[in-house]
């Protein structure tokens, strides 16, 4: 209904007073009146994110190697030493390309 995850309505739940209280709470989890949450919703303006060109393309370790020129092998040598700048998603390690450009 909001384009979010369970998560999503479970921290909006919790977070932002303004947000309807669930009709009832069940053992598997909270449930809301639909046209509460939509009207929430027209009344906050909320939207999800939709414009996702905004974020950084985050780069593959395999995707560095070959844009810098070097082996895979070279870039984990180089995370291991902590001698390049890294994100952690998960368990996967991704680049941000404006930090290696510097």
């Amino acid at each position: 209904m909001l384009g979010i995850s369970r998560q999503g309505v479970d921290y909006l739940a919790k977070n932002d007073p303004t947000f309807p209280a669930p009709l009832a709470v069940l053992s598997i989890g909270r449930v809301w009146e639909r046209r509460d949450v939509e009207k929430w919703a027209r009344e906050t303006l909320w939207r999800p994110m939709a414009n996702t060109d905004a974020l950084p393309q985050l780069l593959t370790i395999d995707q560095l190697a070959e844009r810098l020129g070097v082996s895979i092998r070279h870039i984990r040598r180089l995370i291991a030493e902590r001698r390049v700048p890294y994100l952690k998603v998960g368990w996967f390690i991704r680049f941000d390309p404006a930090e290696i450009a510097t």
